[in-house]
């Protein structure tokens, strides 16, 4: 089977799991972006997307105007962020600078997603592990990206 062909085949798994979600976190990745393009009805989801001064806000708008989703902006004050970590580090008991601050968004999408009443949030993760969606990766011999 070709790549185009696993793709569909996920697309289509990932539109059954989904089925009941009315809310998605939205960041603008790999993972996030294929979630949202399998929904059957997109226009029928909210998105969440935290905006902390990156790129991804812009990214993912970019996908909820293409496939007409609702898109919801939270911009976390300083205190708020520093909150979620503190709640993240109490939680899973780490101190791992990467998974804290991907949690620690998490954390908040996911309360704006209890606020707006959503019933199931379909997330995504690894896909910008996967197929190099970092672009600090960009540079990198194959070497180095095996060991990373």
């Amino acid at each position: 089977m070709d790549c185009l062909g696993l793709a569909e085949d996920l697309s289509r798994i990932v539109a059954k799991y989904t089925r009941d979600c009315d809310c998605m976190l939205l960041s603008g990745g790999v993972d996030t972006s294929f979630i949202a393009a399998s929904l059957e009805d997109p226009g029928s989801v909210t998105a969440v997307t935290i905006d902390l001064g990156g790129s991804d806000a812009g990214y993912a708008a970019i996908v909820a105007r293409k496939l007409g989703i609702t898109q919801v902006v939270v911009k976390p004050s300083p205190a708020r962020f520093r909150e979620s970590v503190a709640r993240v580090v109490g939680m899973f008991k780490t101190i791992d600078p990467v998974e804290v601050a991907a949690d620690a968004v998490h954390l908040i999408s996911m309360d704006t997603g209890r606020r707006l009443g959503c019933r199931c949030v379909a997330t995504g993760d690894g896909g910008d592990e996967l197929f190099l969606g970092y672009s600090f990766l960009f540079n990198k011999t194959p070497e180095e990206l095996r060991k990373w």
